[in-house]
């Protein structure tokens, strides 16, 4: 690779959804990120009244790779550029999505939650797929009842998920 990130010059991204929170009051459809969210927590809610913990955070992760592959007719580095990943890592997680992906039909109303995935790739914000997930790891902090569910609905181990809030 002959560009040089941020990455090289040791300058870290906030993992935060504030970037995207900002650069969506800007554009029309600027509840984009709020109706997001107000969807994840109601099929969450939904989920764990009806006693399931659905691993939540592979579905976010699945349907945003899917739509960024959408988005860019499979081409693996624009779709990695808009999600803010190396290329390699993209491919892998395809690669791992293909051999793995559950069925949409099967996640209930999960879809509400999908279909307003492919607008946060027109916000344009880097690093798109760790913000989602910080988001999503905030609204399970707060519904989850304990660690072992908010491990489940995140799809990582418990040892992770302990880890997770002191990064996000």
């Amino acid at each position: 690779d002959q560009r040089l990130s941020n990455i090289h010059l040791g300058l870290f991204a906030d993992k935060s959804m504030r970037q995207i929170q900002m650069s969506s009051t800007a554009l029309p459809g600027s509840n984009l990120v709020d109706d997001l969210s107000d969807q994840i927590r109601v099929y969450l809610r939904a989920a764990l009244a009806a006693g399931e913990t659905p691993s939540i955070g592979l579905w976010l992760e699945a349907d945003l790779l899917t739509a960024a592959m959408d988005k860019t007719a499979g081409v693996t580095s624009q779709a990695a550029t808009l999600l803010g990943l190396p290329e390699s890592t993209l491919r892998r997680k395809w690669q791992k999505l293909k051999q793995d992906s559950q069925p949409v039909e099967e996640r209930g109303d999960w879809t509400r939650v999908a279909r307003l995935l492919p607008g946060l790739l027109e916000l344009g914000s880097q690093e798109l797929l760790d913000q989602t997930e910080s988001l999503l790891l905030h609204i399970v902090i707060d519904e989850a009842p304990n660690r072992n569910q908010g491990a489940q609905l995140m799809g990582v181990s418990l040892p992770t998920y302990r880890r997770m809030p002191a990064s996000a």
